[in-house]
């Protein structure tokens, strides 16, 4: 691993008739965590979630050091993902 790498951003969106959350993206955020809770929260406000398709508003909470639930009104329906910060540790 490159030290470049050492902080991710994760992003995981319900899915699926079970509503289970699945990892759809993850961000490589830089070697310093000053750096990667800034893109993280720049990604809760910009990300653009595979529903819904018209999105009206979205509603940003900060649930931890490094960690947001995003509600998405939709149409008919609102929607949610989550951001969360991470440092990586190691593959085995």
């Amino acid at each position: 691993m490159r030290e470049d790498d050492r902080w991710k951003v994760l992003i995981e969106e319900l899915e699926g008739s079970e509503r289970e959350w699945r990892l759809t993206q993850v961000t490589a955020a830089g070697p310093e965590r000053a750096g990667a809770v800034g893109l993280a929260e720049q990604m809760a406000r910009t990300y653009v979630p595979r529903h819904p398709w018209s999105p009206r508003r979205r509603h940003l909470y900060r649930v931890g050091e490094g960690t947001w639930l995003v509600e998405v009104e939709g149409a008919t329906r609102d929607f949610h993902f989550r951001v969360t910060l991470a440092e990586y540790v190691e593959t085995i």
